[in-house]
């Protein structure tokens, strides 16, 4: 009966360091399976900044968006024509004013 003692104890020892392989074995996988699923985002990721047809979206953008500066570059143009330089040199002259003067009274505002 003892010898059955010692056995069963042996045995439950090792059923312990078992379930204690177990469950590391367990810890592992997990951690395989996240660093797994990280890595294969991490390649979706890389792979979709490398997409060409993200790049020749992004190479159309900026051709409309120089296409549009230009256009609008055309109107101001087409605008000071019509306006004459000397309407436009007055505009600014008068712009110049107007700062100069806010400036005056900021630093009205600040000496009190």
């Amino acid at each position: 009966m003892e010898k059955l003692d010692v056995t069963l104890d042996k045995l439950g020892a090792e059923i312990e360091q078992l379930q204690a392989k177990l469950n590391d074995a367990r810890a592992r996988q997990k951690t395989i399976v996240m660093r797994t699923q990280a890595t294969e985002s991490r390649l979706h990721v890389n792979r979709q900044l490398h997409n060409y047809s993200i790049d020749n979206a992004i190479d159309k953008f900026e051709y409309y968006e120089r296409k549009i500066d230009l256009m609008e570059g055309q109107m101001d143009s087409i605008h000071v024509e019509k306006r004459g330089l000397q309407s436009e040199f007055d505009e600014l002259a008068r712009q110049e004013a107007i700062e100069k003067e806010l400036e005056n009274l900021k630093s009205k505002l600040n000496d009190k």
